[in-house]
């Protein structure tokens, strides 16, 4: 959002042009029904997640962060010095640990501050797709239990994602189906020609609800969609 690419600015961090796509407001449609709106001040992008990490990681070097990958946290306690953290690389000394580790956040769970959601369970899936946006909104499709994203993240790139409550059943193909024959777009084979970006055959994965939420892990993160190709992701 427009708050974001100013606070991205502020901080110095650098979104090369290839990798960001500006957008200027959402726009909601429902079969016949469209409602947008247009940010009052500047303009959000659109950034691949990969991206974004190595231009915050680059600009974290840059400020002399020591930044270690494949090295697992562990346990951590208390010390009179401040915080004594495990980890597969030996021990790091640190005067604050900051718990931003994800869904099944380990430093929450040591921490005494773990919870088990027991609301309804939200579902996501998303694809990038090798083809120019056509919209400078990021566009919400309602449908029966489900909506789809579909944001402008690049020059050649378009990101589609989908988000729905009731289980995986409602995202048979029969229903994304439906969905597909009441929300296509204008030119509903854009998706047909365009070659698909990423190197996994597709994610599923739950959606944040509460910061709290721990969510059942998904028994076959590589499902298969039998829908048309504007509605699958393989």
């Amino acid at each position: 959002m427009p708050a974001g690419v100013v606070a991205l600015r502020r901080m110095g961090v650098d979104i090369p042009a290839d990798a960001r796509a500006a957008f200027r407001g959402i726009r909601y449609i429902d079969g016949n029904a469209v409602a947008e709106g247009r940010f009052a001040h500047g303009v959000g992008w659109g950034i691949r997640r990969t991206a974004l990490v190595e231009s915050l990681a680059a600009r974290a070097r840059a400020l002399g962060a020591d930044l270690r990958y494949q090295c697992a946290a562990g346990h951590w306690r208390n010390t009179a010095e401040g915080i004594l953290l495990d980890t597969e690389s030996g021990p790091v000394h640190g005067s604050l640990l900051v718990g931003a580790d994800g869904l099944h956040s380990r430093v929450r769970k040591l921490a005494g501050l773990e919870c088990r959601w027991r609301g309804p369970l939200r579902f996501g899936l998303r694809r990038h797709f090798v083809l120019p946006p056509w919209s400078s909104f990021v566009e919400v499709y309602w449908g029966d239990g489900a909506e789809a994203y579909i944001t402008p993240a690049g020059p050649e790139r378009v990101a589609v994602a989908f988000l729905w409550s009731g289980g995986l059943s409602l995202c048979s193909g029969n229903v994304l189906r439906a969905q597909g024959q009441r929300h296509r777009p204008a030119e509903p084979d854009r998706f047909d020609k365009a070659s698909r970006s990423g190197t996994r055959n597709g994610s599923l994965w739950s959606a944040t609800l509460p910061a709290t939420w721990t969510p059942s892990p998904a028994k076959d993160s590589r499902w298969r969609s039998t829908a048309p190709a504007f509605w699958s992701t393989q």
